[in-house]
């Protein structure tokens, strides 16, 4: 196997960093125009894009089977979570003057659904879910043709499971077992976006009489992470059932990461980008802007982050240093580092390992790879500008692709070294115990930038990215204490409205503005799924007692009700409001759309630090709603 090709990780090892619980790596294809999916063995998960899921022992087989295809692996997506309608969005006042989401769908892609929770359900008991779409479950053969359509039953794809509103109805009287949400993710953010809060109308999202169509883009029941492949399959049924309700619909992500070329060329920004836009009336898809504005900062005042940015002149060394910010004993896991370069840079890549040059550096079109028994310290790839049929790169993205893949030890300093003339904006994503949500602290760059920290997919420019803004500061809980945080980050006592500290800041690597708009994220409460309540699993989104004095269960509002902080949160609050705008104008494209939102947001009431975190404005449906003509 060529050097490009282990430098994707595509290599042959039963603990393959990249593979699911089954062994097998997703790998995405371009298609050309025309070209049809299942004739070449693929899975068509988004217009142009083919998917497999290949064991790890035959991906050189499958490069060789699919010549000239570019595949792309890439770390899994993670899960963007770190009165607000009434308060900050005025989606209060957009319900007064009747729109509410009805007759629009509403879509999420995220960790499942409790289907039993009375925020997601009618007033007579029945489920608002009309489609579900399980990757957790094997297919009952209730759908066939749904199931075969999006590889449920495929051998090269990855089992699923497709249930109706109905289906769901009948297994809830019969008893029968239903998918759940042990994560409680996507019952938080589905009721954020469309919950009707149940009987008690306590906490009621933006858009209470939407339809909702739900997939479950985790697999395993404690799963956080998600693929590409996944995700995209995952999209196409929301806009597929859509279709087929003859509604229209609005869709959204809570899910990114930091690899990629964050300019809009990857095959999943593209992927996603291809089912909206002006042709595609009645079609919007919202994202997280992700979590990674927020910087560690150690003993020593240095501080960490997943991007940095650094000029590089002739006759000099630039070195981008990646080291763990957590003294362990050792970590094990996988860096995965994209380097972005400007139309004619020239630069030279390589890595240097505490000080010792391990590889390159190597020109434009040159690639290299450590040996795999190169001692304590982790195997390495270097990918310089290669463009070929086993490279991610593309020809419209001048860039660069290192991987860093076995054991850290502490104090580590993995230098991406730049010679020659140019800039380069460098992003790391790790998985295991490189990821920066591990106990380890993960690995990351030092010396690092708020600036350009939008996660992809979010970098798009033709889809929708929403910041975070604070939504309170204080909560009940149902052990009794109240709960006041007085400090956001590094400010003490902020008041409402101020931008999260750890939004994902703009602009993408193009320099087009990031976030679209801005909305609230931070401690915002919403439905919690039974299965993720803290009594029933420990290690739910809601169990959580930091900064919180020690107050137990201090997420916990009530029995069904729990608070939590991310863009993830900010997301579903626009893509209720995009669905009263397509209540009122069905035919909404996405770009008018953004621009209706843009027009209608207002001033921060609080602070921003940063205005590359907040965008234009923050999120008032009830005035965009005013400027669309009924």
């Amino acid at each position: 196997m060529s050097p490009a090709a282990v430098a994707l990780a595509l290599r042959a090892r039963p603990d393959h960093p990249l593979a699911d619980a089954r062994g097998r790596v997703p790998v995405t294809v371009r298609l050309a125009p025309g070209e049809d999916a299942r004739s070449l063995g693929l899975l068509e998960v988004a217009p142009g894009i083919g998917a497999s899921w290949v064991e790890t022992g035959a991906l050189e087989a499958f490069l060789e089977q699919h010549p000239g295809r570019r595949p792309w692996v890439s770390p899994p997506l993670r899960l963007l979570t770190d009165v607000s309608a009434a308060r900050w969005t005025h989606a209060g006042a957009a319900h007064a003057r009747g729109r509410t989401g009805q007759g629009v769908v509403v879509g999420v892609l995220d960790t499942g659904l409790d289907l039993t929770h009375p925020d997601l359900r009618t007033a007579d008991g029945k489920t608002r879910v009309a489609w579900l779409l399980d990757l957790s479950s094997p297919p009952l053969g209730l759908h066939p043709e749904l199931e075969a359509a999006f590889g449920c039953t495929a051998q090269s794809a990855a089992p699923c499971r497709v249930l109706s509103g109905q289906d769901i109805d009948a297994r809830t009287a019969s008893g029968d077992e239903l998918p759940g949400d042990t994560v409680g993710h996507g019952t938080h953010v589905s009721s954020i976006a469309a919950g009707n809060g149940g009987k008690d109308r306590k906490y009621v999202g933006v858009a209470p009489d939407a339809t909702l169509v739900v997939a479950r883009v985790t697999r395993g029941s404690a799963s956080e992470s998600v693929t590409d492949a996944d995700l995209l399959n995952a999209v196409r049924f929301v806009f597929d059932r859509a279709d087929a309700l003859g509604l229209p619909a609005a869709l959204n992500v809570s899910l990114g990461g930091d690899y990629g070329p964050h300019d809009g060329t990857s095959p999943l920004e593209e992927g996603l980008a291809a089912f909206v836009g002006p042709s595609r009336p009645g079609r919007a898809l919202v994202v997280a802007a992700g979590n990674s504005g927020g910087l560690l900062t150690d003993r020593e005042g240095v501080t960490y982050g997943v991007h940095t940015e650094t000029r590089t002149v002739a006759g000099a060394i630039t070195r981008a240093v990646l080291t763990p910010p957590v003294a362990v004993a050792s970590l094990r896991g996988a860096a995965y580092v994209w380097v972005t370069f400007q139309p004619g840079d020239d630069v030279k890549v390589g890595v240097e390992v505490n000080g010792t040059n391990v590889l390159g550096p190597y020109p434009p079109g040159g690639q290299g790879a450590s040996e795999e028994d190169i001692g304590v310290h982790p195997y390495l790839a270097v990918l310089n500008g290669v463009v070929a049929d086993n490279s991610p790169l593309s020809p419209r993205t001048n860039g660069a692709v290192v991987i860093a893949d076995g054991t850290f030890q502490p104090g580590d300093r993995i230098a991406i070294t730049l010679e020659g003339s140019g800039t380069a904006q460098l992003w790391v994503q790790g998985t295991g115990g490189a990821d920066i949500s591990s106990t380890s602290g993960g690995v990351l760059f030092r010396n690092p930038l708020k600036q350009g920290t939008v996660a992809v997919p979010a970098t798009h420019p033709g889809l929708l990215a929403v910041g975070c803004t604070l939504n309170r500061l204080s909560w009940p809980t149902l052990s009794g204490p109240t709960i006041q945080i007085e400090q956001l980050g590094s400010l003490t006592d902020p008041p409402g409205d101020t931008v999260c500290y750890f939004s994902g800041a703009g602009p993408n690597a193009l320099g087009v503005l990031k976030p679209e708009i801005a909305s609230p994220g931070a401690f915002v409460a919403a439905a919690m799924s039974r299965d993720a309540r803290p009594d029933q699993n420990p290690s739910s989104m809601f169990s959580s007692s930091s900064g919180c004095g020690g107050v137990e269960d201090c997420m916990v509002v009530d029995a069904q009700h729990g608070i939590a902080s991310g863009t993830s949160m900010s997301a579903p609050q626009v893509t209720g409001a995009v669905a009263l705008l397509l209540e009122q104008k069905p035919t909404l494209t996405q770009p008018e759309i953004v621009a209706l939102l843009q027009a209608g947001a207002r001033r921060f009431e609080g602070l921003v630090p940063v205005e590359s975190q907040g965008g234009p404005g923050a999120l008032d449906v009830d005035a965009s709603l005013e400027l669309l003509a009924p």
